[in-house]
């Protein structure tokens, strides 16, 4: 079994295999499994004590000239210890399990989740509880929705949560040509380009835009270069451009504002360094 395999299997639900990725949202889950390490020491204990009761069980069948007294306790000592071993497995059963598990190296470094709605499932034998969720790239507030939680218990086999959202405000959709309306003014924009480090954006036939609101609202931090474009569309100044076919990431420094950028504009969102 690979030493990479992971604890916890993600299964991306609700239908969103044909959507769009929201870029730089991540949640990375821990977890733990039940104490395992009492195992070894219940296992010696059983294999002390069988071994005791079979010496004991050897000296009077072989050496009766020595004295019963000795052998007699020495397997009442092996049959105790053996005895409370086994009993302790029959009621450990999950602690057996996970030392099984952590031996074949199921154990895995923490699940990193980038798209969402995601469900995490359980596939060992033994219930995982999540130790904490760590929530990174929102634009607005962090708000944690769905079923799973920090302290939730995912039962053994199958056992299984819902993260629905991580971000108070989701980011809009994070494909090329993808196209929207700017908030306040209704003008339209459209995705030249897009990756997981900087989007290129174009005014989709011109008007006014909060660049840094719409970067933010597609999950970056800031706006990165911006200018002019002559009137194309994810081009500059070289005639019929679109984001289908993209001309020139040509940068003049023109547009204004960042909050309130006019005319035929073109800008890249991307995120701060650190």
């Amino acid at each position: 079994m690979k030493s990479k395999k992971l604890i916890l299997c993600l299964a991306v639900v609700l239908g969103m295999m044909g959507s769009a990725r929201l870029w730089a949202q991540s949640a990375t889950v821990t977890y733990s499994l039940p104490e395992a390490i009492p195992v070894l020491g219940h296992s010696l204990l059983l294999l002390l004590g069988a071994a005791l009761a079979g010496v004991a069980v050897f000296w009077l069948r072989h050496r009766p000239a020595l004295s019963r007294n000795v052998s007699v306790a020495l397997l009442a000592s092996g049959v105790v210890m053996a005895g409370s071993a086994s009993l302790w497995f029959s009621q450990n059963t999950q602690a057996v399990a996970a030392a099984t598990n952590i031996l074949f190296s199921e154990n895995s470094s923490p699940v990193e989740v980038t798209t969402f709605p995601a469900e995490l499932t359980n596939d060992l034998s033994v219930p995982a509880t999540l130790r904490s969720i760590a929530i990174s790239g929102c634009s607005t507030t962090e708000l944690l929705t769905g079923t799973c939680s920090v302290g939730a218990t995912l039962e053994a086999s199958g056992g299984s949560c819902l993260i629905e959202s991580i971000c108070a405000s989701n980011p809009l959709s994070g494909e090329v040509c993808f196209s929207s309306n700017e908030f306040a003014t209704e003008d339209p924009w459209v995705i030249c380009d897009i990756n997981e480090t900087e989007a290129w954006i174009s005014a989709d036939t011109g008007g006014t835009y909060n660049a840094l609101a719409i970067c933010q609202g597609l999950g970056y931090d800031t706006v990165g270069q911006q200018g002019g474009t002559c009137g194309n569309v994810c081009g500059y100044c070289e005639g019929t451009t679109s984001c289908e076919n993209p001309g020139a990431r040509t940068f003049d420094g023109g547009g204004g504002d960042i909050t309130a950028m006019s005319n035929t504009v073109q800008w890249t969102c991307v995120n701060n360094p650190g």
